[in-house]
């Protein structure tokens, strides 16, 4: 309730005319601020990378978004294409991993609210947040989109490591039991904080170990996961690694070896409440 009863003396009933009122001022504020975003000459309109099927490109990373040379930084048009998709103006966002500050940034240029936070914030506007410990939302809190981008296994773990700000707590330092559990439990925390109805995107690459292949992971391991949680997957994109550039040399040294370099990744959009 916006109001008390008996709040100056009004009745309950008064108080709850008062509260609807507001509410269709506030409702049809909103109609009219989306209609004047959906404008084609709006420069909110649309992403500035419009992708148009499931196979996403982009030349590199957006200055306007995130902070440069961030372990792992994603490129902010792959946030700005799924907001674009899966969501509205004034829908709430949460990015539980959101080190570099990208989908921070993205959302505030949509009209989106947003929640983001970090085990190890570096960027104003970041909450410090430890996920393997903690709900990521308020228990009272729902949100219609949440954004997961978390650091691949074994693949970022040098990176994070030369860097003390992100080393702490990484998981993907973890072992691949201890990697998967979090990700069973993650599952379990996204379908608690999201409305019914409400779209999860997961950003994965598979993990091949070329030495041992019981010990690769694969974007099905994901997948599974999230379905057992309740999420059903309805939509994969491919999107190539932007950072990841081969040298001459390296190609020559993948052909010889009979090798395939892992040049692309996976975005699996989960919806919750479907059966």
């Amino acid at each position: 309730m916006l109001f008390a009863e008996g709040l100056l003396g009004q009745s309950k009933e008064e108080s709850e005319r008062q509260e609807r009122q507001i509410r269709n001022i506030i409702a049809d504020g909103k109609k009219r601020i989306c209609a004047e975003i959906a404008e084609p000459d709006n420069p909110h309109h649309l992403p500035e990378s419009p992708q148009i099927g499931d196979s996403w490109h982009f030349a590199g990373c957006d200055d306007k978004y995130g902070l440069k040379d961030f372990p792992g930084r994603i490129p902010g048009q792959i946030v700005e294409n799924l907001l674009h998709f899966y969501t509205e103006p004034f829908d709430l966002i949460v990015d539980p991993m959101g080190g570099s500050g990208t989908t921070k940034d993205v959302a505030n240029a949509m009209y989106r609210r947003c929640v983001v936070s970090d085990i190890n914030p570096v960027k104003d506007g970041i909450e410090k947040n430890n996920i393997s410990a903690e709900d990521f939302l308020p228990s009272q809190k729902r949100c219609d989109f949440i954004f997961l981008d978390p650091p691949y296994f074994k693949k970022k773990n040098d990176e994070y490591a030369k860097k003390d700000d992100h080393a702490d707590g990484s998981i993907s330092s973890f072992e691949k039991d201890g990697y998967l559990k979090f990700f069973d439990d993650l599952a379990k925390k996204s379908i608690k904080a999201l409305q019914p109805s409400g779209y999860l995107a997961l950003v994965m690459s598979n993990f091949v170990d070329e030495d041992s292949a019981n010990n690769s992971i694969w974007i099905w391991d994901y997948v599974d996961r999230f379905n057992h949680a309740g999420f059903t997957t309805i939509r994969e994109i491919h999107c190539d690694l932007t950072t990841q550039s081969l040298h001459p040399a390296h190609v020559t040294q993948f052909k010889e070896e009979k090798r395939m370099a892992k040049i692309t990744r996976s975005i699996v959009v989960f919806q919750k409440g479907l059966d």
